[in-house]
């Protein structure tokens, strides 16, 4: 009979180590690495087999919404609030002849992107005496205006620019807006005299 002593306590059998004491224990194996991994949106795996590092590469996608800017739409995204430039903007020094045709005028406004509202300011005067004010807005669907001198004061919906003389004479204006321009669409009404309206706006998001 052979020497117990010397012989391995354990042997492999169907799966398990079988020891001289009839205890069954399982063979477990190991590897030296996963044997392969497959890596998902945003995420990158090197290599793919093996000893694997995984690593988060960044945002796979983002949109910025309003007075937000992003410095690009996906991997590493700084995120930045707009800058006050890019939330409101004011407008001076643009003005029309009182007695000018109907038209159109177009007035860029410098805004980024396509404002939402706008905020608009008309007035006339005759010799530095008799003065003419229209406070109107737009808020993209809406116009709307109240007007006030020596013809009176009052409301006039569906125009953003209302302003009417003592002898009825008038220069009305519906406002639209686009990424670029205000456009004013002038009625002129009756025989305005020979003087400037001076206008002021202010777009905001």
């Amino acid at each position: 009979m052979a020497d117990q002593d010397n012989q391995n306590p354990f042997s492999p059998s169907g799966g398990y180590f079988h020891n001289h004491d009839g205890v069954n224990s399982p063979l477990i194996s190991q590897t030296a690495g996963v044997t392969s991994i497959g890596a998902g949106a945003g995420i990158s795996a090197t290599p793919s087999t093996g000893n694997v590092t995984i690593t988060n590469t960044g945002v796979t996608s983002i949109v910025a919404g309003t007075n937000i800017t992003i410095s690009g739409a996906t991997g590493a995204v700084t995120v930045n609030a707009a800058s006050i430039k890019d939330i409101w903007k004011f407008g001076t020094n643009n003005s029309r002849n009182y007695n000018a045709a109907s038209g159109t005028q177009t007035i860029a406004h410098g805004f980024t992107g396509t404002p939402s509202y706008l905020e608009i300011t008309a007035s006339i005067s005759f010799n530095n005496t008799t003065w003419y004010v229209s406070q109107g807005i737009y808020d993209g669907t809406n116009n709307l205006a109240t007007f006030w001198g020596s013809a009176g004061a009052g409301m006039n919906t569906g125009n953003s620019v209302y302003i009417l003389d003592s002898s009825g004479n008038s220069q009305i204006a519906t406002a639209t807006l686009d990424a670029t321009n205000i456009y004013l669409a002038w009625t002129k009404g009756g025989t305005p005299g020979s003087t400037t309206i001076s206008l002021f706006f202010k777009v905001w998001g």
